[in-house]
């Protein structure tokens, strides 16, 4: 079964809770205070530490230091379609708010675009599964082959996994209670519960 964080909003600090997904409360006691600790979506320590996030931040930490400011966007008139491409120099102070239209009375705004979807092979993106920035097809292949990973194409069926998921667990939680009740009750476990009531084997 997997672990889920849990962040109180008194104290801020994190528990741990051990459950299967389709049990998996949204807020549940913090375990340092009497506050409530809401679930909390975190990328795990493995993808937070690996090779490839580690290069990312330093990676990023390098590029704002030596970028100029100044980035491209593209804004486009709402009322006569006319679009342009302009420098936005954000160290000096110049943001993406609307701007007069050069070709009418019309308002333009930028025209946002988001490259997080790997179907839309748009690179570069973060890949929120793997927890890097991938360059290229290549690149991901390569990521995934030294994780020993096999990239799904196509739209991931989360409700179907989940289920799936759900359906493991409440197995593994029968079987779980069906060893605690020999443990108690089968004569094949007479011996353990002995040397257990005597202090012999620690529980």
């Amino acid at each position: 079964m997997p672990l889920y964080d849990f962040k109180c909003e008194s104290c801020e600090k994190s528990t741990t809770w051990f459950g299967s997904y389709s049990k998996r409360p949204n807020e549940i006691d913090c375990s340092a205070c009497d506050g409530s600790a809401k679930y909390k979506i975190s990328i795990s320590d493995y993808q937070a530490n690996d090779s490839c996030a580690i290069a990312e931040k330093k990676s990023i930490q390098i590029n704002q230091e030596n970028w100029s400011g100044v980035a491209w966007h593209e804004f486009i008139c709402e009322q006569c379609g006319h679009d342009d491409l302009n420098p936005i120099d954000f160290k000096a102070g110049e943001d993406l708010s609307p701007r007069e239209c050069s070709e009418c009375d019309g308002v333009m705004r930028v025209k946002l675009s988001a490259n997080i979807d790997r179907f839309s092979e748009k690179f570069p993106y973060f890949d929120r599964g793997l927890g890097c920035w991938l360059k290229s097809k290549s690149h991901r292949r390569e990521i995934c082959r030294q994780r020993g990973l096999v990239a799904i194409d196509g739209d991931a069926d989360f409700e179907k996994q989940a289920s799936k998921q759900a359906a493991i667990d409440d197995k593994n939680e029968k079987a779980w209670k069906n060893l605690e009740d020999k443990y108690e009750n089968a004569p094949a476990f007479r011996n353990y519960r002995e040397a257990r009531d005597k202090g012999i084997i620690a529980t």
